[in-house]
């Protein structure tokens, strides 16, 4: 399968994103703070690697779509 140039630029964003919601998950189990504001910290990462995952799984589907041939014009 080809892929275009923004597919390919999509599917290396989406890799970006799956690493980012990584990093994110990560930081959420092991973050440290004290105080009240660590449940805070906690579920804004935990927010964050959500978010960051399912803009990978989008951009992910974007960039492994079969593109040529979705549109056809009958005259």
């Amino acid at each position: 399968m080809t892929r275009t140039l923004s597919q390919k630029i999509t599917f290396t964003i989406a890799l970006l994103c799956y690493l980012a919601a990584a990093g994110c998950a990560v930081g959420a189990f092991t973050y440290a703070g004290v105080g009240e504001d660590s449940g805070i910290m906690k579920a804004s990462l935990a927010a964050t690697a959500f978010f960051f995952f399912t803009v990978g799984v989008v951009l992910h589907v974007i960039g492994n779509a079969k593109l040529k041939g979705l549109l056809q014009f009958h005259h």
